[in-house]
């Protein structure tokens, strides 16, 4: 009986120990399990970030192009309007030294009119000279 009682109470060890061991493997694994899903959710919260880092700079980056672009524009734009100055500031001043040529020729013109006539002229041809030089400075910024 007592032979009995022992294998009884081995018996019984063997299941307990058995169990504690189970549980304990349990416990590992879940706990391992537990450490990869975390680690995979901060891996995949730093992609999360590194994502929207990278597409805030596409956007700032296309927003510098826009700028760019718009620059680009205004100043071809302000190129062209000073070349279409010029140019009807020599035809002013071919104008005006006709009608003073003329009016020399036929001598129509009094000494005033003639001193205003060169006035226009002077005026017209620093007005040019003054729409070159920007003209030139605009070019330099392309």
């Amino acid at each position: 009986m007592i032979i009995m009682k022992r294998k009884i109470y081995l018996l019984a060890a063997l299941i307990f120990i058995g169990t504690l061991s189970y549980a304990q493997s349990e416990s590992v694994e879940t706990t391992e399990k537990v450490l990869d899903l975390h680690q995979r959710l901060e891996e995949a919260e730093k992609d999360a970030t590194q994502a929207e880092d990278a597409r805030k700079k596409a956007r700032k980056e296309e927003k510098k192009a826009e700028k760019r672009e718009q620059k680009l524009g205004k100043l071809t734009e302000d190129i062209a309007d000073l070349k279409e100055d010029i140019k009807d500031g020599e035809e002013e001043v071919r104008d005006l030294e006709e009608e003073l040529q003329e009016g020399k020729s036929k001598g129509e013109l009094s000494p005033n009119d003639i001193m205003e006539l060169n006035e226009d002229i002077l005026d017209e041809k620093k007005d040019i000279l003054k729409d070159k030089r920007k003209l030139s400075k605009l070019h330099q910024k392309l």
